[in-house]
């Protein structure tokens, strides 16, 4: 990675990390939990400890923040935030039992009725459910979630009318875990780093802190992750 890079990436982590605990938003998209999701790769590459329990104590603060009525959804709710816990322990940033520390926001996710959702968005509607499913049960030996709750989000998404390529996608993934079939590493990766992102020269405080909508730790978590592609010649 070339200097200008780790400069801005140094930045970058200096910004969130004074920062991060004023963000009143604990989600995923554009809250603390995108932070993390960044701090944690951010510590890997520097390897550094410190960030890392930086990134542990960011995640506690989240927990004790969520609440009953909090969203469901994928971009600023329980569905994103449990993607993202699912996605911090695949990747070994996070050493515990998925099934033990998700196990209440699956049942508060599980109450949304999927047979009844319209709203095909990944930020608010069934695209964003089906991404979480898929985190949660993918490559495992027995189902995470009720196996009714997927086959009925399968068939809400078969009924969209509008079947763009990532809905196909998703149907696909659902289809394999519900054929106990193994589901490929693409399945399992960031899905809002499918945007496009203009790497700046440097940080404008006035942009959005999250991963989304060219935000500043989507910024960095955009430049971390083509570094460790290139390490792993992918």
């Amino acid at each position: 990675m070339n200097q200008q890079k780790q400069a801005l990436l140094q930045t970058i982590f200096r910004y969130l990390l004074i920062n991060s605990s004023f963000n009143n938003n604990s989600g995923l998209l554009n809250g603390k939990m995108g932070i993390v999701i960044f701090l944690c790769h951010y510590g890997r590459y520097k390897k550094s400890k410190l960030i890392a329990k930086f990134a542990e104590e960011l995640i506690r603060e989240i927990y004790s923040e969520m609440h009953l009525d909090y969203p469901i959804n994928f971009k600023d709710g329980f569905c994103g935030i449990a993607w993202a816990i699912e996605y911090l322990i695949r990747q070994g940033f996070v050493e515990s039992d998925p099934d033990a520390i998700l196990a209440e926001l699956d049942q508060k996710i599980i109450e949304w009725d999927v047979r009844r959702i319209s709203d095909y968005t990944l930020e608010s509607g069934l695209k964003g459910v089906a991404y979480y499913c898929i985190a949660r049960c993918g490559n495992r030996n027995r189902f995470s979630l009720p196996e009714d709750y997927i086959q009925d989000l399968f068939n809400s998404l078969l009924n969209s009318q509008d079947k763009d390529d990532e809905i196909i996608f998703l149907l696909d993934g659902l289809h394999k875990i519900l054929q106990k079939e193994t589901l490929p590493a693409i399945y399992f990766t960031p899905v809002f780093l499918k945007d496009k992102y203009k790497i700046p020269d440097k940080i404008n405080t006035e942009s959005p802190r999250g991963l989304t909508n060219n935000g500043i730790a989507g910024i960095g978590l955009h430049i971390l992750l083509n570094n460790e592609k290139k390490s792993l010649h992918l």
